[in-house]
């Protein structure tokens, strides 16, 4: 590593410990440093990667559902924003309207879901 890089690096590590972030004993599998806790998230201060830190194989595939289920909920809700201006634009088309209805419910869904998830992470912890 070069000089620049490791100064680059050194001072990214410093920075986190400054803002109070918690060192952790797990590292980044993408560029090897230490891993911070900050606030409710894991991140690597020198790379920016957000991780979820879990102990079992059931734990992981519980996180990667959620993770799915909030890109299917952010997904939803481009397409909502997507039907609503196609609506101000246009005529009131009532499939639209009933799109637009789905939508929403299925993002209420997701977000109960989600809510349920973190809330039951908590009790864990």
């Amino acid at each position: 590593m070069e000089r620049d890089e490791t100064e680059n690096k050194s001072a990214k590590l410093a920075e986190a410990l400054k803002r109070g972030w918690r060192m952790l004993s797990e590292t980044c599998p993408r560029c090897g440093s230490p891993l911070f806790q900050a606030g409710d998230e894991v991140v690597c201060a020198v790379c920016g990667t957000k991780y979820v830190l879990v102990s079992s194989e059931e734990e992981a595939a519980e996180a990667r559902a959620m993770y799915s289920l909030m890109a299917l909920r952010d997904a939803l809700i481009g397409l909502l924003d997507r039907s609503v201006r196609s609506i101000e634009v246009g005529e009131v088309d009532h499939q639209e309207i009933s799109r637009v209805r789905e939508i929403v419910e299925t993002v209420e869904v997701i977000e109960r879901i989600l809510r349920e998830y973190r809330q039951g992470g908590q009790r864990r912890r």
